[in-house]
C-alpha cells in the first residue's frame, strides 16, 4: 500500500544507504514523506535489522477528518499484506524530522523530530511544536512523550504556551458536540452556559484520555504559558508547572504559577471523574504579584504589575447529571494600576478590588446568589437574589445593601483619577444604602424598585474651582465649538451672555421640566421615578435606549466635566449633583442650567438660542416656543441641522410639540386656556436677513414646580 520513489541507492557492507527517497500512502493523496537518507543494517540472515532515518519531511492537506477516513481505510486495505516476525524486532530510529500539516480549519508544524521504537511503541522529543485552529493557537518547545502498544501516549515539554480568544469555542468527539459559551435564545438578555453541553464534553474528555493516557508516566509541561484575547488586547498567565495524571477514578490537570519569596503559588486544577460524578475546578493561592503570573505591561490596560498583587480561593461544581453548576469564589486585587479608556482617561494607581460570590446556576435557567460581595477601597457592597431567565422573558429578584461608611474614608480610598476634578475635597458624614428589586419582563408595570439611601455626605472643605461664590459674577466655562475644538466663554451674572431668571419667560422651565426632568423642583438631584422609566425602557429594548439624567445632573456635566463616556465620569457626576442640590436652591440651579446649556452650535444659553431661532428675548418665549427649544437639548447639533437647517418646521416635530402641551396640560403646568391657546400656535422660525419679528410684551403664566416625577414627555432622553 506504499509506493516508494528512490532517487539513489548505495550497498555498502551490512546494508544499504538510500538517499532522497519519497513515500506515498496509495489512496492517501494529502499525505507526502521525502526522507533525506535512509540508513539499513541487515543482519547475517540478510534480514532488516535495524533502521536510522534523517533529514525527514512529512507534510498533510487536508481536513482532518477526511484524512483521518483515508487513513483508517488505507490500513484496512492493506492490513492482511503487513509483514510480521521479523519486521517486529526492527529497530528503527528518526532524527532531523519535521513537517507540518495545513487546513482551512487550522495548521500544524513540528521541527527537529527524534523517536525511537522501543518495544511494541515509540519514544520521541521534538524541539518545536505550534498549531493553530478556531483562533487558537499551541506552541510548545522541548517536548517529549512516548505511544505504548496499546497506543496510549504520554507527552511533556519543557515550555509551551497556549492563547484562546474569547468566544465561542467547538470541540466534538464522536456524536457529542459542545459549544462554550452557547448561543442564548435570540431574545434573551444575557448569555449562559450550556451545563449540560459542558458535563457531555467533560466525559468525553476523561474517556478520551483514559483510553490514550500511558497511566505509568504523567504528562506535564514544565513551563505552561496561558494567553486570552479579546480582539487587540490579551492578558497572559504564566509561565507555570502543568501536569496531567490519570487514576482509577479521575483524570486529574493541575497548573501551579511560579511564586516569589514567601508568597503561595497560584495551583488551579480540574478534575474530570470517570464515568458517573461531578467536575471540580479550584483555585487556590496569593497573594503574588501580576508579574509572578506573567502579566505583561499593558495587557488589559494592566500597568506596572510588579506592584499589584492577586489572590483567590474558589470552588466550581459541575453536576454529575450536567442540570447545575455550584460556584464558591474569592478574590482580591490590590495596588492595581489601569489604563483603561472607558474607566478613566488618566492612569488609575493603586486599586483595592475584592469579589466574593457564591450560588448555584441551573441548566434551565435559574441563577441563585446565596452572598455576593464587592469592595473598593472603603466601599463594601453585599447582594444576594435569584434570576430566572426563559427562551421568552426574564425575572428576577435582588437585593443590595451599602452598610454604613465614613464619607471621607470612601473618598480617600478611592483613586484620584477616578475623581479628578474633585481633588482637594474633604466630607463629613456617613453613607448606607439598601436597594431591593423585583421585575419580569412578561410585566414591567409590575417593576419594584424600592431604596433607602441614607447620605449624611457633605463637602466641609472646598476648593475654588466648585464653591458657590464662583458662580455669582462672571466665570470661565468650557465648551466645545462648532468646529469640535475646545473653547472658553465668559459667562455669569453681569455678562452679556447671561439672563436673569426673572427674565425668562416661565413657559421655559415648564418646557424643560415636561422634557427633561418632571421632579425638578421635589428631588434632591435624583429621579427615583425616571430611573425606573429607564430601566424599563431599557430592559424593553434589550440594549440602551434611556437615560434617567436630571436637570442638575445635566448642569453638573456642563459646568465641571468633559464629554467622556467614562465610568470616572459619571462617579463625578453622581458626587458634583449631590454637592449642587446642597449649596444651590432650585431657582439658581434652574438660572444656571438656562444660561450654560446648548442649543445649537455655538449657541449656548436660553438668551442666544431665542434670538437665534427666534429673533426674540428670552422673556418673550412663547409656550410652543420654549418647547421647541427644549426638544433641541437631547442632540443640540444633530437638531438643529434637522430644524432650523432645513428653515421649516416639519410636520412630526409640530405634532411632537402639541403632544408635549398635552402632557404639560395634564401635570397642571399649563392651565386649560393657555393649551388651547398653544394647540393654535403657529412658530415662525427666524433666520439671518428676515424681518424682525414684532416685540411681544413678556409671557406670563406657566406653573414651573407643578406636577409629579412620572408626568413627562415619554421620549427616551
Amino acid at each position: 500500500g506504499v509506493t516508494i520513489d528512490i532517487g539513489h541507492l548505495q550497498p555498502r557492507f551490512g546494508g544499504l544507504v538510500l538517499e532522497d527517497v519519497r513515500l506515498a500512502l496509495v489512496g492517501v493523496p494529502g499525505v507526502t514523506v521525502r526522507l533525506a537518507r535512509v540508513e539499513v543494517e541487515l543482519d547475517r540472515a540478510l534480514d532488516v535489522g535495524a533502521v536510522l532515518v534523517s533529514g525527514a519531511r512529512v507534510d498533510a492537506r487536508g481536513a482532518p477528518d477526511e484524512l483521518l477516513a483515508q487513513v483508517r481505510a488505507w490500513r484496512s486495505d492493506h492490513q492482511s499484506i503487513a509483514p510480521s516476525g521479523a519486521r517486529a524486532a526492527v529497530a528503527l530510529r528518526g532524527v532531523g524530522i519535521s513537517g507540518g500539516w495545513t487546513a482551512e480549519a487550522g495548521s500544524l508544524a513540528f521541527e527537529g523530530l527524534e523517536f525511537e521504537r522501543e518495544g511494541g511503541g515509540y519514544r520521541f522529543s521534538v524541539a518545536v511544536v505550534t498549531g493553530a485552529a478556531s483562533d487558537i493557537t499551541v506552541s510548545a518547545r522541548t517536548v517529549a512523550g512516548g505511544v505504548d502498544a496499546e497506543r496510549r501516549f504520554y507527552v511533556g515539554a519543557a515550555a509551551a504556551s497556549l492563547e484562546v480568544p474569547v468566544g465561542e469555542a467547538r470541540a466534538e468527539h464522536g456524536a457529542v458536540a459542545a459549544v462554550v459559551p452557547p448561543t442564548a435564545p435570540g431574545d434573551a438578555y444575557f448569555r449562559r452556559p450550556d451545563i449540560r453541553g459542558a458535563r457531555a464534553f467533560a466525559g468525553v474528555l476523561a474517556t478520551f484520555l483514559s483510553e490514550h493516557l500511558d497511566p505509568a508516566h504523567p504528562s506535564a509541561v514544565e513551563a505552561l504559558t496561558f494567553t486570552v484575547r479579546r480582539r487587540a488586547e490579551s492578558f497572559a498567565v504564566g509561565p507555570g508547572a502543568a501536569r496531567l495524571d490519570q487514576h482509577p477514578e479521575s483524570i486529574d490537570l493541575s497548573f501551579v504559577g511560579l511564586a516569589s519569596a514567601g508568597a503561595a503559588p497560584i495551583r488551579a486544577e480540574l478534575r474530570l471523574p470517570m464515568g458517573a460524578g461531578d467536575v471540580v475546578a479550584s483555585l487556590d493561592g496569593g497573594p503574588i504579584s501580576l508579574s509572578m503570573l506573567g502579566v505583561e505591561p499593558g495587557a488589559l490596560g494592566v500597568a506596572h504589575p510588579e506592584r499589584s498583587s492577586f489572590a483567590g480561593k474558589g470552588r466550581v461544581v459541575l453536576g454529575a447529571d450536567g442540570q447545575f453548576l455550584t460556584f464558591d469564589i474569592a478574590s482580591s486585587l490590590r495596588h492595581l494600576s489601569i489604563l483603561q479608556p472607558r474607566v478613566s482617561a488618566e492612569l488609575i494607581e493603586d486599586l483595592d478590588l475584592g469579589l466574593t460570590a457564591r450560588g448555584e446556576l441551573q441548566q434551565d435557567g435559574h441563577l441563585r446568589l446565596d452572598e455576593g460581595r464587592v469592595s473598593l477601597g472603603a466601599f463594601q457592597g453585599a447582594m444576594h437574589g435569584a434570576l430566572f431567565q426563559a427562551p421568552d422573558h426574564l425575572e428576577g429578584a435582588l437585593s443590595l445593601e451599602v452598610p454604613p461608611v465614613s464619607c471621607q474614608a470612601l473618598a480617600a480610598s478611592v483613586p484620584r483619577a477616578l475623581l479628578p476634578h474633585l481633588v482637594g475635597v474633604e466630607y463629613a458624614g456617613v453613607l448606607s444604602a439598601t436597594l431591593q428589586t423585583t421585575f419580569d419582563s412578561r410585566d414591567f408595570a409590575a417593576l419594584a424598585l424600592e431604596h433607602d439611601v441614607r447620605d449624611s455626605c457633605r463637602m466641609r472643605v472646598i476648593p475654588p474651582q466648585l464653591r458657590k461664590a464662583r458662580f455669582a459674577g462672571a466665570f470661565e466655562h468650557e465648551v466645545v465649538g462648532a468646529d469640535g475644538h475646545p473653547r472658553t466663554l465668559t459667562v455669569g451674572p453681569g455678562t452679556d451672555r447671561w439672563t436673569d431668571l426673572e427674565d425668562v419667560s416661565p413657559f421655559m422651565a415648564v418646557a424643560v421640566q415636561t422634557t427633561e426632568d418632571a421632579g425638578f423642583y421635589r428631588h434632591h438631584g435624583f429621579n427615583a421615578g425616571a430611573i425606573r422609566a429607564s430601566i424599563i425602557a431599557n430592559l424593553r429594548a434589550h440594549r440602551f435606549v434611556r437615560g434617567a439624567s436630571t436637570i442638575t445632573m445635566q448642569l453638573a456635566k456642563n459646568l465641571f466635566l468633559s464629554r467622556e463616556k467614562t465610568l470616572s465620569r459619571k462617579l463625578e457626576e453622581v458626587v458634583l449633583t449631590d454637592y449642587l442640590e446642597d449649596a444651590f436652591t432650585k431657582d439658581e440651579l434652574m438660572e444656571l442650567y438656562l444660561n450654560v446649556v446648548e442649543f445649537g452650535p455655538d449657541i449656548y444659553g436660553v438668551g442666544a438660542a431665542a434670538e437665534h431661532y427666534f429673533g426674540r428675548t428670552a422673556a418673550e418665549l412663547s409656550l410652543g416656543e420654549s418647547l421647541l427649544l427644549a426638544t433641541i437639548l437631547p442632540n443640540p447639533i444633530g437638531n438643529h441641522k434637522r430644524l432650523y437647517e432645513r428653515r421649516e418646521m416639519p410636520d412630526y416635530w409640530a405634532g411632537n410639540l402639541i403632544r408635549l402641551m398635552g402632557v404639560a396640560a395634564k401635570a397642571q403646568r399649563i392651565s386649560p386656556a393657555e393649551y388651547a391657546e398653544g394647540v393654535k400656535e403657529h412658530i415662525q422660525l427666524f433666520h439671518v436677513g428676515d424681518p424682525a419679528p414684532q416685540p411681544r410684551e413678556p409671557a406670563r403664566g406657566g406653573r414651573p414646580g407643578i406636577g409629579n416625577d412620572d408626568e413627562m414627555s415619554d421620549e427616551p432622553q
